[in-house]
């Protein structure tokens, strides 16, 4: 369970405001010039010093409704 190491996204989508959600995405730390870094989230998830974002590319539930049938 890797909960702890993201610690700041679990804060994050606690406050959302739904009963719910299913969100696929990818943990990343981005660089000063917005890419995302992977050598920084490898150092970031080693140190456990945040600066992890959550780059989101699906909403797939909502509130207990299956949104994979529905146009992007």
């Amino acid at each position: 369970d890797w909960t702890a190491r993201f610690d700041g996204l679990r804060k994050a989508g606690e406050a959302l405001s739904v009963t719910s959600a299913v969100i696929d995405g990818e943990a990343v730390v981005f660089a000063d010039n917005g890419v995302s870094d992977f050598p920084a989230l490898v150092e970031s998830l080693k140190r456990s010093h945040g600066g992890v974002a959550l780059a989101a590319f699906d909403l797939l539930q909502l509130n207990g409704e299956d949104l994979r049938t529905l146009p992007l």
